[in-house]
């Protein structure tokens, strides 16, 4: 999700989507930062009863706070599937799969030297990012996603292979719809679909327009405490490999609250919580994102963190010259950031860091490099992010 959306569920069962926070956590998102996980609600006794009810009872509830508990007629939270307990504790997109956080953010890079040419390059980044169950009749669940995500760029650099100047503007936006189906044994099955544009002049052409679609399969195992997740994902837009659908396969280890594991490709994560008041998360995306925090959270209302991304993002420039070209930005970066709830329903984030290893660069998914052409080099340097949260 930001990232995103859940299509990064396996964005690969690939990319999102953020993620935000980065698919980067987000494959198509360019988010700054994943969003941190909300507390969950304690295991409920296996009762028959309790099991019965188990629809009723929505994701987003702080446990030991009574007065900000969301009750099963509040249309808020995403119903609860059975037999995916573990999926909400995971950080990134399988997490977003049970969890509702819209939010709305800023993020401002200072100018820095180009390398190798007489110029400096800087950033302003505003993204909005949101997930809503429309409909869901205990069995069938529809939910409505969007991401809309402007990057203005200030800079006199050009593109040396091409002789082309620097595009003033990328834009990443996206809207679609996850549709979830439980059906009697257990097993949930789901079709994830988006469509939009990355591009510097989104919607111009046919060419600058993405689609993306995900099939998912999650079988419980005995127990219901683990599961196997089976998918498929095609997309317009992605890495490597566009057009081509590309499996996943990934195995849900979840032996109890404080451990979860997500094992497999080309997505992995690990979320442990060792003590009531520390958290780790990791979370892997085949080819090259990278996500971890150490979350310290003393107090249901706030949290502090500190982590290491490795993100990218691609674009489809309306100028390249071959349709299989995109434009990409690859950065590392290490950041702290503090949340505060002031509110039941309002949260505001602050997030600096150091981004180094920063570039711009062009090549082709069916011959994926990290170096490619018109490579443009950022000199290391820092970043601030203010984004505002809200939970239904």
């Amino acid at each position: 999700m930001r990232l995103g959306s859940v299509l990064a569920v396996v964005t690969l069962l690939v990319s999102g989507s953020a993620t935000r926070a980065d698919e980067f956590f987000c494959p198509r998102s360019g988010c700054p930062f994943l969003p941190m996980s909300y507390i969950d609600s304690p295991e409920e006794a296996e009762e028959p009863e309790r099991l019965a009810q188990e629809y009723l009872s929505f994701d987003n509830q702080l446990a030991d706070r009574p007065d900000r508990q969301v009750k099963p007629n509040d249309w808020s939270g995403f119903p609860r599937l059975p037999g995916l307990r573990g999926v909400r504790g995971l950080t990134g997109v399988i997490g977003n799969l049970m969890q509702v956080n819209p939010h709305v953010g800023v993020t401002w890079y200072p100018d820095q030297p180009v390398l190798g040419q007489p110029t400096d390059l800087g950033m302003i980044r505003e993204y909005f990012q949101c997930s809503a169950p429309v409909w869901s009749n205990g069995t069938d669940t529809l939910v409505f996603s969007s991401h809309i995500q402007e990057t203005s760029i200030s800079t006199g650099a050009i593109l040396p292979t091409t002789n082309t100047p620097f595009p003033a503007q990328l834009w990443n936006a996206w809207v679609g719809f996850n549709y979830f189906h439980q059906f009697a044994n257990g097993v949930t099955a789901a079709i994830i679909a988006e469509g939009g544009s990355a591009s510097d002049k989104p919607f111009s052409t046919l060419r600058s327009a993405s689609a993306a679609a995900t099939g998912l399969v999650i079988i419980p195992t005995e127990g219901e405490r683990d599961a196997w997740i089976l998918g498929v994902q095609a997309s317009t837009n992605s890495q490597v490999l566009y057009n081509i659908p590309i499996p996943g396969a990934a195995y849900l280890y979840n032996p109890n609250d404080q451990f979860q594991a997500l094992i497999g490709l080309p997505y992995s994560a690990i979320n442990y919580r060792p003590h009531e008041d520390f958290q780790f998360q990791l979370l892997y995306m085949f080819l090259t994102t990278i996500h971890t925090r150490v979350i310290y959270k003393p107090d249901v209302d706030w949290q502090v963190y500190v982590g290491f991304d490795w993100a990218n993002e691609n674009y489809d420039l309306a100028n390249t010259s071959s349709s299989r070209d995109r434009f990409f930005y690859y950065e590392k970066r290490v950041l702290a950031g503090w949340q505060w709830f002031w509110s039941k329903h309002f949260a505001i984030e602050l997030v600096g860091g150091y981004a180094f290893n920063r570039y711009f660069v062009e090549n082709n998914g069916f011959s994926f490099s990290l170096s490619g052409f018109n490579r443009v080099d950022v000199a290391n340097g820092p970043f601030a992010t203010l984004q505002f949260d809200y939970r239904f």
